[in-house]
């Protein structure tokens, strides 16, 4: 079987548990919220493999994505805490001094609220501990296997980072189907829209650390970079939620239906956008892997600035829109989450 019959199965299987999940709520079977959650990640790893062209022994690949979802995880939820510790003892006196400037300026509301208690916890947990963490971890699972080509470097990070946001969904997914008036299939809803946000931070470091390791003359410049920017785009993804959370939890108590509307919308434009650049971005990377170029971090950049880079980003935009645009229009609790 081709590549992209395995994707365009995935994608399907993916789409009807959903679909599946929509009808049924929370009633239906655990196996339709496994293949919904983790359907995603999954999809995406069979297309970055059908980009760049099926390479290595499968087992090492299935491998990677094992560690990906079982020894990553374990690790980030350890470095989790001492991590939030420190973050925390540095960044709370800075967020009392500029909170304390807001009320004097009278520019409170939600930059304020972002700041306070329980807050500003959940904020450095999501938007700076959790993209440390887990884009640091995650690469262990391509590295462990020791890829022998940057072809075997990037589909192994991309199976690692699968594995990863696998297993999160489904822990996600679990928590929600557990909360009441939120349910499980909102949340695979929104995390289908970062699929390759995993993938496409892990399979980039994980190449520059080949890169660097097979030519130790090469300047520190490009891991940094390529790690750089997978941190930055999962911390933006994450900062655009507890943002959008806190603004919805501060106004939609009084404004009701509308704030929903507004917030659910702002949320749900934003994490579409994003999720298909880094879609994007990931399939890009694979291009350059199957021609043989050295992947630069800026080139997904640049290529998104051609006439086909602006075609595929608006379709995989209006793509990621519609499982979002259902999860909010159909579970406005969504965004309270």
């Amino acid at each position: 079987m081709s590549p992209f019959k395995r994707f365009a199965i995935a994608f399907v299987v993916t789409a009807a548990a959903m679909i599946a999940g929509l009808a049924g709520g929370n009633d239906v079977g655990w196996g339709t919220l496994v293949v919904a959650a983790a359907g995603a990640p999954v999809t995406a790893l069979f297309l970055a493999i059908a980009v760049a062209g099926p390479g290595g022994e499968r087992r090492r690949l299935t491998a990677s994505a094992i560690i990906g979802g079982t020894l990553v995880p374990v690790l980030v939820i350890m470095a989790a805490g001492v991590l939030t510790a420190a973050v925390l003892a540095v960044v709370t006196p800075f967020a009392d001094a500029f909170k304390a400037g807001l009320g004097e300026a009278g520019a409170g509301g939600v930059p304020e609220r972002l700041l306070t208690g329980w807050a500003l916890f959940v904020f450095v947990e999501a938007a700076i501990v959790a993209p440390l963490a887990e884009e640091t971890l995650k690469p262990l699972g391509a590295l462990m296997r020791r890829p022998r080509s940057r072809h075997e470097a990037f589909l192994f990070g991309a199976a690692a980072g699968a594995g990863f946001a696998a297993v999160e969904n489904l822990l996600y997914a679990s928590t929600g189907l557990a909360v009441s008036g939120v349910g499980w299939l909102p949340v695979a809803l929104i995390r289908s829209a970062g699929a390759g946000l995993h993938l496409f931070g892990a399979s980039l470091i994980s190449l520059a650390w080949y890169e660097r390791r097979t030519r130790p003359d090469r300047p520190l410049v490009g891991l940094a970079a390529a790690w750089s920017t997978a941190i930055g785009a999962h911390a933006l993804w994450n900062g655009l939620i507890v943002v959008a959370n806190v603004a919805f939890a501060s106004d939609g108590i009084q404004a009701g239906t509308n704030a929903s509307i507004r917030w659910g919308g702002a949320l749900l434009v934003m994490l579409a956008a994003l999720g298909a650049m880094a879609l994007v971005a990931l399939v890009l990377v694979a291009r350059s892997v199957r021609s043989g170029r050295p992947v630069m971090v800026t080139e997904p950049l640049r290529a998104l600035a051609r006439p086909v880079g602006i075609t595929g980003w608006s379709v995989a935009v209006v793509t990621l829109l519609i499982p979002v645009a259902v999860a909010v229009a159909v579970f406005p609790s969504v965004v309270s989450l």
